[in-house]
Order: structure tokens, then sequence, then C-alpha cells
């Protein structure tokens, strides 16, 4: 069992806590329960974390991940998860642990990743050619930068999971509803809903 004996009715994350103590101690529902509804995160943060090195897994390959990644946190009679403390909330303790698992995996099957600028198309002579933005236009971009995050933030996992495979990494809604695991009709629909709830926030915040 995790050392949680003693749970404040108040604490922000004891529902998170008391969960995690029912998985711990073998309760099978509760793992049913803590699979479904943490399942998108896991996956979400494994696709980021993926992304951060150019990678784009196929849906097959983002499977064979999720199934490793399972196996990990039940390992040693859920040796893992009886660490997490409620100092943060589980879904954000989860993007942690699943990050760094996606880095371990990518560390064996990659041992060398080559972080130099000169390669194929890029010379020595190209790093002398500072063509980096001025400090008005990093201001700028900045400010944008957060305001896009800051709207983003205001989604939930499903929908912040659609906008990095679509958006950000340019899936085709095919692929979207393959590594969603839902039907392509569910994805058009999810578009769409996204569309007027970004526009909905951003005229919130004057951007619009």
């Amino acid at each position: 069992m995790s050392e949680h004996s003693e749970l404040d009715p108040n604490d922000r994350y004891a529902a998170d806590i008391a969960l995690i103590d029912l998985v711990v101690g073998g309760d099978r529902l509760a793992w049913e329960q803590f699979a479904t509804q943490h399942e998108l995160t896991l996956r979400f943060a494994l696709i980021r974390t993926m992304a951060r090195f150019g990678l784009t897994p196929t849906a097959e390959q983002l499977e064979d991940l999720e199934a490793d990644l399972s196996l990990n946190l039940v390992a040693q009679n859920f040796r893992r998860l009886a660490k997490y403390s409620g100092r943060c909330s589980l879904r954000q303790w989860l993007k942690v642990v699943a990050g760094n698992f996606a880095v371990d995996h990518l560390r064996r099957q990659r041992p060398v990743i080559s972080l130099d600028l000169e390669g194929p198309g890029h010379s020595a002579a190209d790093s002398l050619v500072d063509e980096s933005p001025g400090p008005d236009e990093l201001i700028e971009r900045r400010e944008l930068q957060e305001s896009i995050e800051n709207l983003l933030a205001q989604l939930n996992d499903e929908d912040r999971l659609f906008v990095e495979l679509f958006y950000a990494r340019g899936h085709s809604y095919e692929s979207v509803a393959e590594l969603m695991g839902t039907t392509l009709g569910a994805v058009y629909a999810r578009r769409n809903r996204i569309r007027k709830r970004l526009t909905s926030l951003a005229e919130q915040a004057q951007l619009l």
C-alpha cells in the first residue's frame, strides 16, 4: 500500500490519492477506473514527448509503447504508482512519468542522438549568418505563444491531443482517428467543436 493511511478530506488531491491506494492494494475495479480515466493523458504525454525529438509514432508503435508503459506502472506490485504523493494532481504527475518513460524508450532505441547543427544542407558557414529575429519580434512571438498556450490550456486532454495531432503534427483525419481510437465522424465533430471553442475563448481574451 502507498503511505496515505490518513487523508485530509480537504486535501485537493485526496480523491487521486484514494484511487491510487486502491490500485496499489490490488483492487481490479480501481485499476480499470484508473486506466479509463487516464488513458488519453498518458497517450498525449507520449506523443508530445516523441514530437520533441521530431518523431511521430504510427498507431501500432503508439499501442506498443502504451502497453509497455502500462506494464511499467504495474510492475513490482505497482511500485511506481505507489510513489505518487499527492503534491500535484495525478494527471500532471502521470504526464511526467509518461514523458520520462518515452525518453528512456528513445534512448534505448536511439542511443546516440546528434545535436550537431552541421549536416546535409547545412554548412559551418550557414551558422555564421545571423538570421535571428530582433528583440521586438521576439517579444511579439513570445506574447503570441503565451496567448495560444493559455487558450489550449482551457481545453481538455482529448481536445489538446487532437490539436497536437491534427494542427501541430499535420496528421490526416484518418490518422487522427486511428491514433485516438475513434471514428472518422467523431474526429470531424471534434474539429468543429474545438474551432468554435477556441474562437469563443479568443474573443473573450480580445485576441480577435
